[in-house]
């Protein structure tokens, strides 16, 4: 039997609407505000970007896991991983002070100029809409449950996704459909949007934190260098030429060898 997290730990465990829990190397992130679709105040996406930012560079965190709270007042098909920005509040901004409204600025939008060390995983329980879906587009792998819905509401509102998920679209899924997520009402369905490249893998509802938590469990016992230096080209690479990329994986190899005692590699990977 699969024990239960451990509680929260500090200092990390101070944040309305976001809790924290940690079971060895891994964290769980849980966006914590059921009763309102786990939507997200201004105060929390701040917050929540920087314990994203504390985890990235904490050496004893090995993987990242962020799912939604579950909703005991609603069936399987009704849950949800996050709505985005909590819309009430949002109307409201105007009786907000200057300090506060800033919080917007300093949550979803900051994250897409994250480089990511600590790979992390979205546990995608159900509605996964607006920052919702900014946010599991900053993960690395997400696994989603069958009656998990993605949509992307800005354009009719009159904005635009924050968070670079438009890049991020663009880069990762075929061209058309990320233009439907864009540009049409329609939401796509688990089955769709494994089908497209959206997410990694489509389970039961009661299996998308258990198949999450595994998956960090088995990055976690990787050799951490090894795991630190592919986060970290993978992340470069999108911006370099092949022959640049070429020439920073061999300088990557090498570092990697010395590091671990090796003199020489096979011979289709010995840097040139």
């Amino acid at each position: 039997m699969s024990r239960a997290p451990d509680p929260p730990v500090r200092p990390y465990d101070d944040i309305p609407g976001v809790t924290l829990a940690r079971r060895d190397s891994v964290a769980l992130i849980t966006v914590d505000r059921p009763e309102a679709r786990n939507a997200l105040t201004l105060d929390s996406q701040a917050r929540l970007i920087r314990l994203w930012k504390r985890l990235q560079t904490d050496d004893e965190i090995r993987a990242v896991v962020i799912t939604g709270a579950h909703d005991s007042s609603s069936p399987p098909e009704r849950q949800s991983f996050c709505v985005g920005t909590d819309m009430k509040e949002l109307a409201d901004i105007s009786g907000k002070s200057a300090d506060y409204v800033s919080a917007l600025d300093e949550g979803f939008p900051s994250l897409c100029a994250l480089e990511p060390r600590t790979p992390s995983i979205a546990a995608v329980n159900g509605y996964c809409i607006g920052g919702g879906m900014t946010l599991m587009l900053a993960t690395d792998l997400r696994v989603a449950a069958t009656s998990a819905t993605f949509g992307l509401p800005e354009v009719p509102l009159g904005m635009i996704p924050a968070n670079g998920a438009i890049p991020r679209m663009m880069n990762g899924l075929p061209h058309a459909a990320a233009m439907q997520l864009l540009l049409l009402p329609q939401r796509l369905d688990a089955k769709r949007a494994y089908e497209v490249g959206l997410i990694n893998a489509v389970v039961p509802q009661e299996q998308v934190l258990g198949t999450a938590l595994e998956w960090a469990a088995h990055i976690a016992s990787l050799p951490a260098t090894a795991v630190r230096a592919m986060m970290d080209f993978a992340s470069r690479c999108r911006r370099l030429s092949p022959a640049d990329a070429a020439r920073l994986e061999s300088i990557v190899l090498e570092t990697l060898r010395q590091e671990a005692g090796v003199t020489a590699g096979p011979p289709s990977t010995r840097p040139t």
